[in-house]
């Protein structure tokens, strides 16, 4: 039975690949986006005429109106391939034989890396050669480029051992190979997790007690992570005691896309205690 459908799936697929060849070559530099941060970077470029689709991830104001077609670093075959875009970016490839049948109809998948800052202007170039934004592209890269660089020759003196918190529970936290880290450090952060592991992962309450962290910033709602760590074996540790845990936005924060620079800063100026957490 799973055969039979594939065999329709490869049929109906075939049907909109000669479809969507023709609308590629009308529509010139459309795309499908299936990551906020490839998505935030065409939204900043003014290309949103260019944005065919979007997946479900990409749920920000400014997307409204584009329609989903995956999920996150997941293209849906058929929308994507009715959408008129001729490529799909992504951060992220999720396994799917979607991908296969997408690279056979001729669409071309652009995987923008996404472990460090520098990583940042670079996409915000690739993207916009894609789009036809390449003046508007160099323009925001180099902005960014300087801000990421003053960022760098002004790092804190005095780094707060920092606990992440990317969700819970566990508390999951990220290593040092990753770009939230690079901006945390650049804020004044010291990530304890840094050498506990790569990519992301689940710390235990163990390793963060032993550690004590000063701060703890966490990506969650305030009211969840408080009643997280009002917990007997944390009521000792000093971010807690000391009330220190900071809510940076999430969609700023944990996406490599061109508002992170101006996050951090703001981090920064909080952590320093020169603003106030709203």
């Amino acid at each position: 039975m799973n055969i039979i459908r594939i065999l329709i799936l490869t049929a109906v697929l075939t049907v909109w690949c000669g479809c969507s060849g023709e609308k590629g070559k009308a529509a010139g530099s459309k795309v499908v986006s299936l990551s906020p941060a490839a998505t935030e970077i065409v939204l900043a470029l003014d290309g949103k005429p260019a944005l065919a689709g979007r997946s479900s991830a990409c749920t920000m104001s400014r997307a409204a109106g584009i329609p989903v077609v995956g999920d996150m670093g997941l293209p849906f075959a058929e929308p994507v391939l009715s959408s008129g875009a001729q490529t799909v970016l992504t951060d992220s490839v999720a396994p799917s034989l979607a991908w296969m049948q997408l690279e056979k109809c001729g669409m071309k998948k652009v995987v923008l890396p996404g472990n460090k800052l520098d990583d940042l202007p670079s996409n915000i170039r690739t993207v916009g050669e894609i789009i036809g934004k390449k003046p508007q592209a160099a323009q925001l890269a180099g902005k960014l480029s300087q801000h990421i660089c003053q960022l760098r020759r002004q790092v804190p003196a005095q780094q707060k051992r920092a606990l992440v918190v990317i969700s819970l529970p566990p508390v999951v936290s990220c290593g040092a190979d990753s770009f939230i880290h690079e901006a945390l450090l650049l804020a004044g952060a010291e990530n304890i997790a840094a050498g506990a592991g790569k990519g992301y992962f689940a710390v235990s309450t163990e390793f963060i007690c032993h550690t004590d962290p000063e701060v703890i910033i966490s990506f969650l709602p305030p009211g969840m992570t408080e009643k997280y760590f009002s917990r007997n074996e944390f009521r000792n540790m000093t971010a807690v005691r000391n009330r220190q845990i900071f809510y940076p936005d999430p969609d700023k924060f944990c996406r490599l896309a061109p508002q992170l620079p101006a996050e951090i800063s703001k981090l920064k100026s909080l952590l320093a205690g020169d603003i106030r957490q709203k």
